[in-house]
């Protein structure tokens, strides 16, 4: 995964690299009182801004509002899309929100395996002890049932806690 760009920049430049907008443009969105100062430009806060108070001239198209497909407009608008997607994805991960998808498929397939084993016994179990019940041995019967159901259940709320404990690690 490419290392994420910085969220707070020193220099107009590099918030220019971020969002695709002029230095000249950045400046006076400054003095109009977007935030940000030399040495301390927040590029998250300052999208969140422009996207408040900067009205698309015509011509400029925004994001809800596509451009012809293949256009410089529309090739920005993708990229600028493509880098906040990326940004929300590293805090996402940063944050341990994120588990590799070949640690939570090991996880999630134990976890099934097991689920599996405990719902194939069902029928058996089923069949052990349906002829021929009477009403203190059906209530017997539906106890033991619900309390497969809560192993099952159990089960798959271990195997969340675990996938949430690899994310913890992970974040470390």
């Amino acid at each position: 995964m490419p290392k994420p760009k910085p969220t707070v920049v020193k220099t107009l430049a590099e918030v220019e690299s971020q969002i695709g907008v002029g230095e000249r443009t950045l400046a006076r969105n400054i003095a109009k009182g977007c935030p940000g100062k030399p040495g301390a430009y927040d590029v998250a806060a300052i999208k969140a801004w422009r996207t408040i108070h900067v009205k698309p001239r015509p011509g400029v198209y925004s994001d809800d509002t596509a451009a012809p497909a293949g256009t410089m407009a529309e090739l920005h608008r993708r990229r600028l899309k493509a880098q906040t997607e990326l940004e929300e994805l590293a805090l996402a991960q940063k944050r341990g929100e994120l588990v590799e998808v070949k640690q939570a498929k090991m996880i999630m397939g134990q976890h099934i395996a097991e689920v599996r084993a405990h719902l194939e016994q069902l029928p058996e179990f089923a069949a052990s002890v349906a002829p021929k019940m009477d009403v203190k041995a059906r209530r017997q019967f539906l106890d033991r049932m619900k309390a497969k159901i809560r192993q099952t259940i159990e089960g798959f709320q271990r195997g969340a806690r675990e996938m949430a404990a690899a994310a913890e690690r992970k974040s470390a």
